[in-house]
């Protein structure tokens, strides 16, 4: 760099060389463009040069410090008494062997960028620090109880191991001031897929028929948001249509229709289930398989009508028909007969 920093406690010597030799009459200071001030500490044996001397303070902070045009050192005159009431002609920047001199006692915490805070995030993240040209750069992934090495350049790559992570770093500018820690930015590593864990329903157990209702809920691993389409086993076209939003379960009605028709209500084991249902890191759940499916529920779902398959009576006219003549009419059974009625399935009175 061009330029030598400096920052709080350093020194400075600046002698001023005069055309002859001069003396000081009282306390003698050096204002600077800063607004401060040197105090005078001392001359060259011949008398030509005065010597002031300043102390960085924690808190100044200049570009370049300089003089400025006809300012001038108080109380000098030369050995006739004359006083020195003229400065130089122009301003002038401070130099050492050529470099200009920056004071510099602030370092102000780098910038984080490339990642927000208290978000999710499925897979590792590129963190940018931002800081003072020609900074060097530290980070910590644990709100500063570690440091990680000096980085190389002004990057970092953050872990894909799952946890939460809180991203900050400090910087030491050229002065050699060190920054606090930035403001830490907290985010959480998701890599796990979430799934489903059961899809079931509260009704009770028992036999659903047509314009029947049923509610079914599905059950996830985690906060998840989506939509899924689910197959029943009832019937080729019977399904629901489930929609998440920041939630852990899914519910959506099934409403028995005609032609439906199961001895146990579940999921379709021949049909997959559809859609896509994402966490907050965006992770997809890739298997709809291995949940809980109507586990514990016994609901028969049946929407068609019984049918008369056959009758017996227990005594018949003479000459009338036999009793495996389904067809007989009721005039030929005797009053007071009692006539079973077989049908298809099992059935009860209303």
């Amino acid at each position: 760099d061009s330029n030598y920093y400096l920052n709080a406690g350093d020194t400075v010597e600046i002698g001023v060389t005069f055309s002859e030799k001069v003396a000081i009459t009282g306390n003698s200071i050096l204002k600077f463009n800063t607004g401060k001030t040197a105090v005078y500490s001392g001359a060259s044996n011949d008398s030509t040069t005065l010597y002031y001397m300043y102390t960085v303070a924690g808190g100044d902070d200049n570009e370049n410090i300089g003089i400025i045009k006809n300012t001038y050192p108080s109380n000098v005159q030369d050995v006739a008494g004359n006083v020195l009431a003229s400065g130089m002609n122009t301003d002038a920047a401070l130099k050492y062997d050529g470099k200009g001199i920056i004071i510099d006692t602030v370092c102000t915490p780098p910038v984080l960028s490339g990642v927000e805070k208290d978000e999710v995030y499925n897979t590792s993240k590129s963190v940018t620090l931002t800081g003072e040209d020609g900074a060097s750069l530290w980070y910590s992934t644990d709100g500063g109880a570690t440091e990680n090495d000096e980085l190389v350049g002004n990057s970092f790559t953050t872990s894909n191991v799952e946890g939460r992570y809180q991203l900050t770093g400090y910087q030491i500018d050229f002065a050699g001031n060190k920054s606090l820690w930035a403001s830490a930015i907290e985010i959480v590593v998701d890599t796990a897929k979430p799934t489903i864990k059961s899809i079931s329903t509260t009704a009770g157990d028992g036999i659903y028929k047509t314009g029947d209702t049923i509610t079914i809920t599905a059950e996830f691993s985690e906060v998840v948001s989506g939509d899924i389409k689910v197959p029943l086993n009832c019937s080729d076209k019977a399904s629901v249509t489930m929609n998440v939003s920041n939630s852990n379960n899914a519910t959506a009605t099934y409403k028995v229709a005609a032609g439906d028709d199961t001895k146990k209500l579940a999921v379709s084991k021949t049909k997959v289930i559809s859609g896509t249902i994402t966490d907050t890191a965006k992770n997809v759940v890739n298997s709809f398989s291995g949940f809980s499916n109507f586990d514990g529920k016994n609901i028969v779902i049946d929407t068609v009508a019984p049918t008369l398959t056959d009758f017996k009576v227990t005594k018949y006219k003479e000459n009338s028909a036999t009793e495996s003549d389904v067809n007989a009419v009721v005039q030929d059974v005797d009053i007071g007969t009692d006539i079973v009625l077989i049908f298809n399935e099992r059935v009860s009175k209303e």
